[in-house]
């Protein structure tokens, strides 16, 4: 009764009430229904009511441990609410719990890495995943890992990491860093 309460509320678009009685449904439920979840989400977003909506999602997560989008929508929120910290953590969690499985994602958690100046975990992350394939050994991808070993003040591997560079197109530049990365460390 009370789901079906909060669906005529949030048709109505009287947002307050579908939340409390959603809520109430959520709670009076033995096993969680994804679908009341996901609704009380919505009026969250639609109410803009951002911290409610991390707190249903940390639930979300926790009942529906392989839905990707749920780990997504949580750190998207958190970075919304400019908790950094917050949102690392749930990526680095998604991560740990193989959820991110596409480059795009991957290359966005490296460079989270980098902008939380962890340029040594974003290193080690980038070479693990170009190891099992699901990185591309692209250019793009080794001026990234140079980035984050340069940052972390991993000379030698920024400097096997350049070798990689200029396998895949030689130029001045890689040459002219090549020289520059070995004259500091003289």
């Amino acid at each position: 009764g009370y789901a079906l309460g909060g669906m005529l509320y949030a048709e109505v678009k009287n947002y307050a009430l579908a939340a409390k009685y959603l809520k109430s449904a959520i709670a009076a439920s033995e096993v969680p229904r994804e679908d009341w979840y996901r609704l009380l989400l919505a009026i969250y977003y639609e109410d803009k009511k951002y911290s409610q909506a991390a707190s249903l999602l940390t639930a979300m997560v926790s009942y529906f441990p392989t839905k990707k989008e749920y780990w997504q929508q949580l750190y998207a929120v958190y970075s919304t609410l400019g908790n950094d910290s917050e949102s690392l953590a749930v990526m680095q969690l998604a991560y740990l719990n193989n959820l991110l499985t596409e480059e795009k994602e991957l290359v966005n958690l490296a460079r989270f890495y980098m902008y939380m100046e962890m340029p040594y975990k974003a290193a080690l992350l980038i070479e693990e995943t170009m190891k099992k394939g699901a990185m591309e050994s692209s250019r793009e991808n080794l001026e990234m890992l140079y980035q984050a070993y340069l940052s972390a003040n991993e000379l030698e591997a920024a400097v096997d990491t350049l070798f990689r560079i200029s396998d895949l197109s030689p130029d001045r530049d890689v040459l002219l860093k090549f020289a520059q990365l070995k004259s500091e460390m003289f």
